[in-house]
């Protein structure tokens, strides 16, 4: 009699486990197109070193290995007047979310409670008078840099295809389009991200001066 067929085991593969050792955090305050070494972190004390990325020269602060360092050490940047600087996230070298990062640190457990960020919306912001010219845009970039704008502005119409202007102020803004209309300021939007400035996002302009986009919608509805 014929030994019995015996059907072989299959096994699904499984995915290598991820490497958490390479994670950090790091607090960006600024990007330009060509290096500015001797002037940055002008507006801070903290020690700021750049990266080269996405043909950017990219001012950061720090390599932290906990989230709360760098959120406490961007709270710090803001009080001294860098608004728009935020945390970025990488592991072994790959950027990736904070929110990622969070999660391959705590594998699986219940993620620890992180400090609290001082809103960049709320630093300072001018309040809009009645008569007030008030319009949406898009902010492509900001630097502290003291230099002649007309380079960065130059290299950001270059990059999106479309009309670039500046705020001088501590850091510099830059910002394309002006609109009444939430749809049209929002594709002009989409737009930007597309020609690869994944970190662009909407405001308000009052009288030439930076204002949230809640309140500039706000004042747009009156």
């Amino acid at each position: 009699m014929p030994a019995p067929v015996v059907a072989p085991v299959i096994t699904k593969p499984v995915a290598p486990p991820v490497k958490v050792d390479g994670i950090y955090y790091a607090v960006q305050i600024g990007a330009l197109g060509r290096d500015e070494s001797a002037v940055r972190g002008e507006k801070v004390a903290e020690t700021v070193y750049i990266v080269m990325e996405d043909g950017l020269f990219k001012h950061r602060i720090g390599k932290f290995r906990d989230l709360n360092e760098a959120i406490n050490t961007k709270n710090s940047v803001f009080a001294k007047g860098v608004t728009d600087a935020f945390i970025v996230a990488y592991a072994d070298g790959n950027k990736i979310s904070v929110g990622e990062a969070r999660k391959l640190q705590a594998g699986g457990a219940a993620p620890a409670p992180i400090a609290a960020e001082i809103p960049a919306a709320k630093a300072k912001a001018p309040k809009i008078k009645k008569k007030s010219a008030v319009f949406l845009s898009v902010q492509v970039g900001a630097n502290v840099s003291n230099a002649d704008p007309i380079y960065e502005i130059a290299k950001y119409e270059n990059t999106i295809g479309a009309e670039v202007h500046a705020i001088q102020g501590a850091p510099i803004r830059y910002y394309s389009g002006e609109f009444t209309d939430k749809n049209a300021a929002e594709k002009h939007l989409s737009k930007i991200k597309g020609a690869g400035i994944e970190t662009a996002f909407l405001v308000g302009i009052a009288d030439g001066k930076r204002v949230s986009y809640e309140e500039a919608l706000e004042f747009l509805a009156k």
